[in-house]
């Protein structure tokens, strides 16, 4: 049985990660709120221009813009959202599940990129062929930090290098629940994006031209999606932290009620055992 010592030595230990994971969930939290307003808030928008140029696409080819061309896929690729920091439940692991049924799925050649310092460590080391990684993605992140990701990939999908992208990340749903998603980026499907009357938007006279609009909107739309996907990510990753940091501090704390208790029941023994050797002595003297 451990003595004293040791037990105090483990509830000190006990007590300090409590107070670590107690500080961690307070950071998730806060940042959680800025992130979350910013991904429920580019949702209305994102709906939105969706909608209009489902309307607009609705006899739109890659004439009006390369961004609609539709083509044999001989190679496609796959954007994946990470975190670079651990401690934040399965939000990574569950993300990468999804990853892999879906390129055991696929029957075309695949290639990734990796945002985040998680996606990065676990992909680079499953022989997949990585196109681009995107460590410091999340170091500072704002909107151009997306736009030179975005830029990048769809250039590729411009110069034919790749006839599909995919986006992969987690949905936020709420605090407690991230849905892993896998998503078309490119070509753009704008009917396949929301459900709409298409009588919505038949009175409306555009000027200069419908094709001139879509030139102008389509790669704003397609930038929106993937923007959306990086705030997603990032309030779900928050969210996920402070979920599981508050699950540590809870689990913390029952340890140490259950350490306090037995310190008090050793401590109790090693009483009686005293007060028997005590009596013993007594009794054998008179």
């Amino acid at each position: 049985m451990a003595n004293l010592r040791d037990i105090r030595n483990r509830i000190k230990s006990v007590k300090s990660t409590e107070k670590i994971t107690r500080a961690m969930k307070m950071v998730a939290a806060a940042k959680l709120r800025r992130a979350q307003d910013a991904a429920h808030g580019s949702t209305p928008y994102q709906k939105k221009i969706d909608a209009l140029l489902k309307e607009l696409s609705a006899h739109g080819n890659q004439e009006v813009h390369p961004f609609l061309a539709s083509q044999d896929v001989k190679s496609r690729l796959l954007v994946i959202f990470s975190s670079d920091r651990g401690l934040c439940g399965g939000f990574n692991n569950n993300l990468f599940k999804e990853v892999h049924r879906n390129l055991k799925s696929a029957n075309i050649s695949t290639d990734v990129v990796l945002i985040g310092k998680k996606a990065s460590s676990h992909f680079s080391k499953k022989g997949f062929n990585v196109a681009l990684k995107a460590e410091n993605f999340w170091q500072d992140f704002d909107h151009a930090k997306a736009k030179e990701v975005f830029d990048q990939v769809s250039r590729w999908f411009l110069e034919g290098r790749y006839q599909q992208i995919d986006i992969a990340f987690n949905e936020f749903i709420s605090v407690m629940s991230q849905k892993p998603t896998v998503k078309k980026l490119l070509p753009m499907k704008a009917e396949q994006e929301t459900q709409i009357q298409s009588t919505e938007y038949k009175n409306y006279h555009f000027a200069p031209s419908e094709k001139v609009i879509l030139q102008t909107l389509i790669p704003k739309a397609v930038m929106s999606t993937f923007y959306s996907a990086s705030l997603h990510s990032l309030a779900g990753e928050f969210g996920a932290r402070m979920t599981s940091m508050d699950s540590a501090s809870r689990n913390a704390g029952d340890m140490i009620d259950n350490l306090t208790l037995k310190m008090n029941r050793v401590r109790q023994a090693a009483i009686t055992n005293e007060l028997v050797e005590i009596i013993s002595g007594a009794e054998a003297i008179s």
